[in-house]
């Protein structure tokens, strides 16, 4: 049979553009080695376009350097005049760039869909020259933006007082991390720890409390994503030559698809791809390592209030195919816990088994985000989806022990509460169970309780 690639793509290959062009465009869907995540036959490969360039200064931006350095009235006054310029200067920029970039990505794109090859991986050797051009025109308008954001801060810089002075690294990091893009497929590696903290609009005391472990993890994270974001748009072009080289000649002409050469090829482009993508990969691993790290201190810092909704977000966000837990009964019993009915000895008793229910379930939970990061993690590595169906059973079976131990937590809670004593109480834990058994046949397909495609 006809060799396929891998249908889930390489960060490298089909994000690359995305944060950096203005009408970038994502390399073709990938068509499957082995596995099928639906079990469908793969569909004809489309080039589409994407989100834009890195986006100017914002105000909020403006605003948020203000407070990391504590700038006073007048200084203020300064920073405004001087980003009054900078905008100025951006809208020039966008006006005599945009344009030629989006050009070029259609040009680019139509070069690709109308040269499938063989193998439907929709890249000629002309589309890789055509896609070279593109970049080239990608970076220079980056570079230009970067030496419009130093220009800034340099003016900035003028003003700053000593203490002030230590703190700017705080604001290049800053947009540092602005200008990157957030495409990884570890999901846990796309995530701003500080970010999320400024989404937060947390008092002024609030955030000035979190001041030395943000700055710590700023230090920290921002190289490794700058460095991912470099990787990935440095590694476009050669991807896109390991895919014409699968169809085509060097001197264009098509090869042969169904042959022994061309399981070769395949072969030597998976191998092509896993080497591209091992650096960025290893990026990915250690940005999600940091974030685990100082995730439980942002969590000691943020005040009391909000440590949960930040939490929730975070795992929501890193890990999509494990949270929200839906089946989870630990907010009802407390809410039961806390029930002014309830006896202190039957409280004590709830207590008590809460505690040793949520250690057994928490494992179930440890076990799906070590079994979900492990997936993305080869995907992130090797740009294929062998493996597919082992790791989609995994995940199955572990579902479907959480939804157990919920169900058989609140079964023995009713056990533990007399109902003709705690009518209420058990009329909370019956409706739970059957809001459950909705929530288990919802979870019978693979996109729950995340997103799609995740």
């Amino acid at each position: 049979m006809p060799f396929r690639i891998a249908s889930l793509a390489l960060p490298l290959m089909c994000l690359l553009l995305a944060a950096h062009t203005c009408a970038g465009q994502v390399p073709p869907t990938q068509k499957g080695v082995s596995e099928q995540p639906n079990g469908a036959s793969p569909s004809a490969p489309t080039t589409t376009f994407v989100t834009p360039l890195a986006k100017p200064i914002s105000p909020a931006d403006i605003q948020r350097y203000g407070q990391i350095l504590n700038l006073s009235d007048p200084q203020r006054a300064f920073l405004d005049t001087m980003y009054a310029r900078y905008i100025e200067q951006a809208e020039h920029w966008k006006q005599n760039r945009v344009s030629a970039v989006r050009d070029m990505a259609q040009i680019t794109a139509n070069e690709m869909n109308r040269n499938t090859g063989p193998s439907g991986a929709g890249c000629s050797p002309y589309g890789v020259s055509l896609y070279a051009e593109f970049i080239k025109m990608v970076l220079k308008i980056e570079r230009e933006l970067e030496s419009a954001d130093s220009e800034l801060f340099d003016q900035l810089s003028t003003v700053l007082a000593r203490a002030q002075l230590e703190s700017l690294p705080r604001v290049q990091w800053h947009r540092q991390r602005a200008r990157c893009n957030h495409f990884q497929t570890m999901r846990a590696a796309r995530l701003d720890l500080s970010q999320m903290v400024e989404e937060m609009q947390l008092p002024d005391d609030a955030m000035d409390s979190m001041r030395t472990v943000m700055s710590e993890y700023e230090a920290a994270i921002t190289p490794l994503m700058t460095r991912y974001d470099q990787d990935s748009m440095k590694n476009g072009v050669e991807s896109y030559q390991a895919l014409a080289d699968l169809d085509y000649s060097p001197s264009g002409e098509f090869l042969e698809d169904n042959t022994p050469a061309a399981k070769i090829r395949g072969d030597i482009y998976l191998q092509r791809m896993s080497a591209l993508a091992a650096g960025p990969a290893r990026l990915e691993r250690r940005v999600c390592d940091i974030n685990r790290q100082f995730l439980p201190r942002y969590l000691e810092v943020l005040p009391e209030p909000r440590r949960g909704d930040f939490r929730e977000r975070f795992q929501m966000s890193a890990y999509p195919k494990v949270y929200p837990d839906l089946g989870d009964p630990t907010p009802l019993i407390r809410e039961i816990i806390r029930s002014e009915h309830l006896q202190e000895q039957d409280r004590a008793l709830l207590e008590a088994v809460l505690t040793s229910f949520t250690d057994s379930y928490e494992l179930v939970n440890t076990k799906m985000v070590t079994e979900y990061e492990s997936w993305c993690e080869h995907i992130a590595a090797t740009g294929n989806n062998v493996g597919y169906v082992d790791y989609r059973q995994n995940m199955r079976d572990l579902r479907a022990k959480r939804f157990d131990r919920a169900r058989g937590f609140v079964k023995q809670l009713k056990d533990l509460l007399p109902i003709d004593q705690y009518k209420a109480e058990n009329s909370m834990l019956d409706d739970f169970l059957a809001t459950l058994e909705v929530r288990i046949q919802r979870g019978q397909t693979d996109d729950f309780p995340g997103n799609p495609g995740n």
